[in-house]
């Protein structure tokens, strides 16, 4: 089950950087906001519990809904395609791989279906078996499309040298999405290009957030960006010289008497999270997502 975290568990909080000297006696202390270390964000997931209903699968009974049968306000809905819904971690990172598909692409990735309830379940069932190809569509109540955490992406089912689909293959698992293997050519079947799934491990909106406690976090996400998650901010670095450029600002500002700053950790010192973690730790900090 899932534990509400009302603050950081107590020994795991990263203090100021212990090479930079506190400020004379005569200056205010220095902001009592803190920093959560590696192991710090590692305790926060471990204690949040695994994916509601089964530990091992995107595709799980999360609260209590059944699948086909989660109500629309339970769901997030796609930006630049705001009538297909998904679950929100999944819409997030979704959103993360799209701003990549458009550097590639000079377009919004397309999408065709995304989250699919019972009755649009059982009118794909029977569409598809009128046309003699049954197993192109689930048994409804068994869609993986009715946990909104699947897409159909806008190729032809069997374009499996469409761009898109080539550079989803090469892309998309670093985002959590993937092709699944019973889609593949001579898989399980069906087999459909345009298929793909998202396989991030469902955490539930932390009930409470640390922002009274303002507690920051600055980690390295999945596509290599590091990112000071604060509560009602978030700062991107798109390079390392980016991130180092405003540390040494940062340290001159303390050494010249700022009380309101902390001290940023090294660079080799940011841990890597993955995105669940990333999207977790977000609503966890109060940061955007």
């Amino acid at each position: 089950m899932h534990n509400t975290l009302e603050a950081p568990p107590p020994g795991i909080i990263a203090a100021d950087n212990p090479g930079t000297a506190p400020p004379p006696a005569s200056r205010p202390p220095v902001s009592r906001r803190i920093f959560l270390s590696a192991a710090a964000i590692a305790a926060l997931v471990a204690a949040a519990g695994p994916v509601v209903g089964q530990a091992t699968s995107a595709r799980a009974d999360w609260g209590p809904y059944r699948n086909g049968e989660i109500p629309l306000d339970a769901l997030t809905p796609i930006p630049w395609k705001p009538s297909l819904y998904l679950r929100s971690d999944a819409v997030a990172a979704l959103v993360a791989l799209n701003a990549s598909f458009r550097k590639q692409f000079g377009r919004d990735l397309p999408l065709s279906d995304a989250y699919r309830d019972l009755p649009n379940q059982v009118k794909a069932r029977q569409d598809w078996c009128a046309r003699g190809h049954c197993e192109n569509a689930a048994i409804p109540g068994q869609s993986n499309h009715g946990w909104a955490v699947a897409i159909d992406i806008g190729i032809p089912i069997d374009g499996w040298t469409n761009p898109i689909y080539l550079w989803m293959k090469s892309n998309a698992p670093q985002w959590g999405w993937i092709h699944p293997n019973w889609a593949e050519p001579g898989g399980q079947k069906p087999d459909e290009a345009w298929h793909w799934e998202y396989t991030g491990v469902y955490k539930p909106t932390p009930e409470t957030s640390a922002t009274e406690n303002n507690v920051e976090a600055i980690v390295k996400a999945p596509n290599g960006i590091v990112v000071h998650l604060r509560p009602g901010g978030k700062t991107n670095f798109g390079t390392p010289q980016e991130y180092n450029l405003f540390r040494d600002q940062i340290a001159f500002l303390r050494n010249a008497g700022a009380t309101d700053v902390m001290a940023l950790p090294e660079l080799s010192t940011v841990p890597g999270v993955t995105w669940d973690t990333f999207i977790y730790l977000s609503r966890y900090i109060g940061a955007p997502e």
